[in-house]
């Protein structure tokens, strides 16, 4: 009896290993990092603990179209370093969205990294994945957005009329009805960058130096006009964060292996773990 409890204990710890991806996130120090997974309530909670946002038109759900709790990036997608059991919401692209208010840690005005997953259903003109922007008061910040022709594209303003710089990620390489890792570096005065699942899908230099602070909230999913809200997109996002630095190619290749291949220490615990079940197979 005694050794089906330690075997017991070892399965359960298998199991509570932290997803490999999500410790690869937090260590790069984010200024925050929404994970998504609530299935229930109105609150999108930052795990860095300081910028919660707030779920709009995403009531409880079983995952359809305009509720919470879809299945998110997970094992059964080919990403083994995000657990099992990982939600998303799923937005219907007419008026859901998490809107998180200003702050002075989302004020950024330097080097920027924006990173999303997406699962869209279909693109339905500008989906915007994550933003801080409101085109009706002139007040542009920065925005990352998919259009029609299944590409990202991310858009900097250094002086808050409109955008000083866009660069288009590959035609393509955002399709509907699949995962996709997406990430934008503003590297300033050097280059803008855009990465799908840890490769490099558009770049150009840029002359510009700073982002200019506007006062607009960071939308996930849609983007502020004057009191409103547009852009929301037709699909599903997951494992939002922003940086106040500018990612490496190596650091943004590596989270995406992250994602797809869990740590060394995990595997020997589920390792464990299978074998330990197989022993208690064959004790009964």
């Amino acid at each position: 009896m005694r050794k089906l409890m330690i075997l017991a204990a070892l399965i359960l710890a298998a199991g509570a290993v932290q997803a490999s991806y999500v410790t690869e996130v937090t260590d790069l120090n984010p200024v925050s990092y929404w994970r998504l997974n609530e299935t229930s309530g109105a609150v999108a909670t930052d795990l860095m603990g300081a910028n919660n946002g707030d779920y709009l038109s995403l009531p409880t759900g079983g995952g359809g179209p305009g509720e919470l709790g879809a299945a998110g990036v997970r094992p059964t997608d080919g990403f083994l370093g995000l657990e099992a059991n990982n939600y998303a919401p799923h937005f219907d692209g007419v008026n859901d969205s998490v809107r998180v208010s200003d702050s002075a840690s989302l004020s950024i005005t330097g080097a920027l990294t924006l990173q999303a997953w997406i699962n869209p259903d279909q693109a339905t003109g500008t989906d915007t994945l994550i933003s801080k922007y409101n085109t009706g008061t002139d007040t542009y910040s920065w925005t990352l957005f998919r259009d029609t022709y299944n590409r990202v594209a991310f858009g900097i303003s250094s002086d808050g009329n409109g955008w000083d710089k866009t660069v288009y990620g590959t035609v393509g390489d955002v399709p509907d009805g699949q995962w996709s890792d997406v990430v934008a570096v503003f590297n300033p005065g050097v280059a803008m960058t855009i990465y799908v699942n840890g490769v490099v899908s558009g770049t150009s230099a840029t002359s510009l130096t700073s982002i200019y602070d506007s006062t607009s909230r960071v939308g996930i999913s849609g983007y502020e006009w004057g009191t409103g809200w547009y852009g929301e997109i037709d699909g599903k996002l997951d494992e939002v964060a922003i940086y106040a630095s500018a990612l490496t190619s190596t650091q943004v290749e590596d989270l995406h292996t992250a994602a797809a291949i869990p740590e060394p220490a995990t595997l020997g615990l589920v390792g464990v773990a299978g074998i330990a079940i197989l022993l208690i197979r064959r004790r009964f």
